[in-house]
């Protein structure tokens, strides 16, 4: 490990090949990388023409920032000295701003002149960099720098706004004028607001009434117009003619912005206006009048997307739009050059034309050409989806000669595995497939193979599954001994094992169960969830570079002794399966890292649990524990523990001994007392307790410095508890306690319940899984259920006994959480479930905008 120390308050430290930052000893936490190869030493020269690093960083190629370290060929060695000469630098250069990041410079500044720091120079410098930074006008930076005008009082603020640089604002982002009126508005700098309100009206004096363009043409006309009617007095007294400008309103004032810029503006902004949305508040009469004399063919010469601004405009019905472009396409088709009648279908130009036009031009392709085109399907694509005549037989002609004839056999491999024949029946495809050399596509194709026949699998091509189940097939990517175990296997599942390997650089963009992930022929990763699996191959014994097992959601009620030979094992997920004890061949895995038994029917934790020595994270949540061993104490890795909604009746004293406990689950059990030993759990952030009938609390859960969330019902405490927690919030500890507000809503991304309020989110975070709550397993199981339905059927499930039944849900939902939770019948979902109940038809995007415009309750 590599250090460097900057000064007595700065130093740099290489861990894990990543450069850390550290501030009077402790880790600052913040984004640094190195963007370009030089140090600011030899940066010095770049800065005498520009202003700082910050402006230089805006024409980086920022895709930079996107690629990991280890791809580019800087050593963590190399990046460690660059950003150690930098901050030497900076340091010896009296914390001069320019010569760092923004997003490092200034925190670093306010971190360094805080009171627990107290760095003199720092204090010295740092209102005197925001200023001089601040000052530049450079519009990155002064929209940075907003949020650190907090350190600077009134007066030093309203000096400031003086001595801006309007002019690089105004040519570079003029709505930085409209943020600046509204921070001085919030803080009361009246000399700075009065200001930037003389540099909005300045703008309005200099610039034509018509164009308004310079300063106007990109400011933000909703923000602009707030501050027009908070201020109208003012600018009545600066120029009636801001007023009159004003009074058009915003109609008024883009179309004078489009009759201006249709006559004198360049394409890009011609452009621009034509996909903005304010084109639809001109009326007819403007619309002809703009396009009346207009040149589409300037459209054709100046951008290379041009379908798409005439798809715009033939939409917007702009007068000769749809003939121009008619006439340009029938002029290309009969020109009979096949390669421009191609790319014209390829790139969707004739779909903009009404059906007679494009049944004329269907007849001009020649598809003998396109037949032999190297783009066929994509072609036939687009002629499927305009319908065009008898196009069925040719796209069913080109698909079997790409299989049966091509010379591309790994481009084909590939196309089927994208879903090339997902269409069609299975007569079809064995058709094709009929007498396929599945062992040359084995040979060629190694990388992609398992990938291509997992997908003719679930298709039901019987031969390729019987291939890729064969041993000769498997020894390709699994050494003997494990090949038992994946066949033994096979003949449990209906679907294919998936093989994910790292290595290969075709990979899906999802992961799939069942999978095992690959490396070096051994099998690493088993992810077996939900797989209705009663029992484990014995064989899996055989597995012995064995690190990763999921087995959630099966029917587990035993594991398979020969497990115990899986000593590289480090994470055991069995939650959700039918285990009613704790599986004496887990004890046996000393190397395992983290533990998940949730929502089994366990009763009882073995001592022999403390033969886990590494294990960090342990989940039991929802078992039937009423009880834990005292060797549990030996788990001194153990960061997270989670015993929520069990029914435990005390916690042994012997806790403190978890010396790396940071998270402790104890919400929902039956727990009267915590014990004075939990005081010294000196690395414990958050303490949950919640729904346990506690009366009183230790006075030793002052002494945990660490603490940073504790959840509580603070009903039934005593006075001495009530103290303890106002001490705890002024220590500012997060105190979270019930009632906790959430929002039952089935249309959410992800499967979970939105908290409502910061003391919910504090505990649960911004979304809360529903087993996380306490709930019966059935109404969890139905949630679920449910999720899964309306998320893989999209929004449109019109059933209304589904509806009901979500009705019903919510109603025992709510019963099981009150009073604990005030839960929330998502107003969208409820107004969606009611239509469908009455059968009424629903227009989901028409709702949802009423229901976020608070049209409907």
């Amino acid at each position: 490990m590599g250090e460097y120390k900057v000064n007595e308050y700065i130093s740099l430290k290489l861990e894990d090949s990543r450069t850390n930052i550290y501030v009077g000893g402790e880790l600052f936490k913040h984004c640094k990388y190195v963007l370009l190869r030089k140090t600011v030493y030899e940066l010095e020269d770049y800065l005498e023409n520009i202003e700082s690093v910050d402006e230089l960083a805006e024409h980086l190629d920022h895709s930079l920032v996107k690629i990991k370290p280890e791809l580019i060929d800087i050593s963590p060695e190399t990046r460690f000295w660059v950003h150690c000469s930098n901050m030497q630098v900076w340091a010896e250069n009296n914390y001069d701003a320019r010569l760092l990041h923004r997003n490092l410079a200034f925190p670093l500044l306010r971190t360094l002149s805080n009171p627990k720091n107290n760095d003199p120079k720092a204090k010295r410098v740092f209102k005197n960099e925001v200023a001089k930074r601040f000052k530049t006008g450079y519009p990155s930076v002064v929209k940075y720098l907003i949020n650190y005008l907090g350190d600077l009082d009134i007066e030093e603020i309203d000096t400031l706004f003086q001595d801006l640089n309007y002019d690089l604002i105004l040519k570079q982002d003029p709505n930085i004028l409209i943020t600046l009126y509204e921070y001085s508005l919030r803080i009361g700098a009246h000399k700075a607001k009065n200001l930037i309100l003389k540099k909005i009206s300045d703008g309005f004096l200099k610039e034509d009434s018509l164009k308004v363009e310079s300063l106007f043409n990109n400011l933000d006309y909703w923000r602009l117009s707030k501050i027009f009617d908070r201020e109208k007095n003012w600018f009545y007294l600066q120029s009636q003619k801001i007023t009159d400008f004003i009074h058009l309103g915003p109609k008024e004032i883009y179309r004078n912005k489009f009759f201006y810029n249709f006559k004198y503006g360049d394409y890009p902004v011609l452009k621009k206006l034509i996909n903005s949305g304010y084109i639809q508040t001109l009326n007819r009469d403007d619309m002809n009048i703009l396009f009346e004399k207009f040149d589409y063919g300037l459209i054709l010469r100046e951008d290379p997307y041009y379908y798409f601004v005439f798809n715009r405009l033939i939409l917007l019905k702009a007068p000769n739009a749809k003939k121009f472009y008619r006439d340009w396409v029938f002029e290309k088709f009969e020109g009979g050059n096949n390669s421009e009648i191609v790319f014209l279908i390829i790139h969707g130009q004739i779909h903009l034309l009404d059906r007679e036009d494009k049944l004329m031009l269907f007849d001009m392709i020649d598809y003998n050409y396109v037949m032999e085109h190297k783009e066929v399907l994509i072609i036939f694509k687009h002629l499927r989806y305009l319908k065009a005549p008898n196009i069925e037989g040719k796209y069913k002609e080109a698909i079997a000669n790409l299989i049966i004839g091509s010379g591309d056999l790994h481009k084909t491999v590939v196309r089927i595995m994208r879903g090339l024949l997902d269409e069609y029946n299975i007569e079809f495809i064995n058709t094709l497939l009929r007498g396929y050399d599945y062992e040359q596509i084995a040979e060629e194709c190694t990388d992609i193979a398992p990938l291509f026949f997992e997908k003719l699998i679930k298709l039901g091509i019987q031969e390729a599954k019987a291939f890729y189940e064969s041993e000769d097939f498997l020894k390709k990517y699994l050494i003997d001994d494990e090949i038992s175990f994946f066949l033994t296997l096979c003949s449990k599942l209906e679907l294919p094992i998936h093989m994910h390997r790292p290595n290969i650089n075709w990979k899906p963009n999802y992961s799939l169960s069942p999978g095992i992930t690959i490396v070096n022929k051994r099998i690493v990763n088993l992810d077996l969830k939900d797989c209705n699996l009663n029992e484990i191959p014995d064989s899996i014994g055989k597995l012995t570079q064995l690190k990763k097992i999921n087995l959630l959601k099966n029917r587990l009620t035993s594991l398979p002794s020969s497990m115990s030979n899986l000593k590289f094992l480090k994470e055991l997920e069995l939650s959700q399966n039918q285990f009613d004890e704790f599986s004496a061949v887990i004890s046996e895995l000393n190397s395992l890292e983290i533990l998940r038994l949730k929502r089994n029917f366990i009763k009882e934790v073995p001592e022999t649990i403390s033969k886990l020595s590494s294990l960090t994270l342990l989940n039991l949540r929802r078992n039937q524990l009423k009880i834990l061993p005292n060797s549990l104490s030996s788990l001194k890795r153990l960061r997270t523990l989670d015993l929520r909604l069990n029914n435990l009746e005390s916690i042994p004293e012997n806790i403190n001994k978890l010396e790396s406990l940071e998270m402790l689950f104890c919400d929902y059990n039956n727990l009267k007392v915590l014990p004075e030993a939990i005081g010294n759990l000196k690395k414990l952030k958050h303490l949950h307790v919640d729904g346990n009938p506690l009366t009183s609390l230790p006075e030793s859960i002052l002494r945990i410095d660490s603490l940073e969330v504790f959840s509580i019902n603070p009903e039934y405490l005593d006075e001495t508890a009530n103290s303890i927690l106002d001490i705890l919030s002024d220590k500012n500890v997060s105190i979270c306690s019930p009632p906790y507000t959430i929002d039952f809503d089935l249309f959410a991304d992800v499967y979970c319940f939105y908290a409502k309020d910061e003391n919910t989110r504090n505990k649960f975070s911004r979304f809360i899984n529903p087993d996380r709550l306490p709930l019966s397993s059935n109404i969890v199981d139905k949630l679920d259920e449910f999720y899964l339905m309306f998320q893989s059927s999209g929004i449109n499930i019109e059933i209304p006994e589904l509806s009901i039944s979500v009705f019903e849900t919510f109603e025992e939902l709510k019963t099981q959480l009150n009073p604990n939770f005030k839960v929330i019948f998502d107003g969208y979902l409820r107004y969606v479930l009611l239509k469908i109940m009455n059968k009424e038809p629903v227009n989901y995007r028409e709702t949802f905008f009423d229901i976020r415009n608070k049209k409907i309750i």
